[in-house]
């Protein structure tokens, strides 16, 4: 019997030393989303094989949902892009890249997971979750999107697969939503209408994503106006929204590099992703979280 004991007495320590590890690797994570959408500088022009060895690298723990990947969870990285006239042979990437790398560094405990959706040349009235009622058809004309569908309820769908698979992958883990980034705007300058619209739309879609998120708090930062027409009109509707609606921040961006034209470049990309994950931060630290 006391060898018994005494064999017990040496394993015990070892037993407890194991299953407290496998208690913390087992240990519910919380996953953090981020929504990502808008139009091409959302998709980015950023030219992958151009980034520095630190930003190639991925993450176990930095995820990425999005079209570009054939709606399949990936890690973090660009996606497959050959485009001759910004220069782009392999791969690329949009503000996302940054902005989930330095999620990470603030949050290294947790999952980051980030939503994108993105569909190049498109209004705002697109995302319209109203986009039912009588005129919305006569607006998508006035931006010349008649071809274009509804994409409200396509970022939900998005953000609740997205989360599904995180899940799967991360078996117990708490979700959170914690802010949305909206790049959008170059094409609502196709029309006065629209871009004296721009403020009214911009509060709507906030208010309607945290309503369906369960988010009424959720941080809401958008990029700022890159258009060619009515650029005082739309920036003067955004500065508005972001002064007097809680919790959201307008991302500078006329000083943003670009290719010849309206896109951002490598640099620019990653400078927009930069300001965004700064923004971010500086509301939450407001919030005390």
């Amino acid at each position: 019997m006391k060898s018994i004991a005494l064999f017990f007495t040496f394993i015990a320590p070892f037993a407890l030393c194991s299953a407290i590890k496998a208690r913390q690797a087992t240990q519910a994570k919380t996953i953090k989303v981020f929504l990502l959408a808008g139009q091409s500088n959302c998709g980015g022009a950023g030219n992958g094989d151009q980034l520095p060895a630190d930003l190639k690298k991925t993450d176990k723990e930095v995820l990425l949902f999005s079209k570009g990947h054939k709606n399949e969870l990936t890690l973090l990285a660009p996606y497959n892009r050959v485009e001759e006239k910004f220069h782009i042979e392999h791969t690329a990437f949009g503000p996302e890249l940054v902005f989930g790398k330095e999620m990470k560094k603030a949050f290294p405990n947790d999952v980051v997971l980030i939503v994108k959706q993105s569909t190049g040349g498109t209004s705002i009235v697109a995302w319209d979750k109203n986009w039912k009622r009588a005129d919305w058809k006569s607006d998508m004309k006035l931006a010349k999107n008649e071809k274009k569908e509804p994409y409200y309820g396509l970022v939900l769908s998005m953000a609740k697969e997205g989360v599904a698979q995180a899940k799967a992958k991360f078996p117990g883990a708490r979700v959170e939503y914690c802010g949305m980034l909206w790049v959008q705007s170059e094409r609502d300058d196709t029309d006065v209408k629209l871009a004296k619209d721009y403020e009214k739309n911009l509060r709507a879609l906030i208010q309607n994503y945290r309503t369906d998120l369960g988010a009424p708090d959720l941080p809401f930062l958008f990029a700022g106006s890159n258009v060619r027409l009515y650029a005082d009109i739309i920036m003067n509707g955004m500065k508005k929204v972001a002064q007097e609606v809680p919790n959201t921040a307008l991302i500078l961006v006329n000083d943003l590099p670009k290719h010849e034209g309206i896109h951002y470049n490598t640099e620019g990309q990653m400078k927009l992703g930069k300001r965004f994950a700064d923004a971010y931060l500086e509301i939450i630290k407001k919030e005390g979280k």
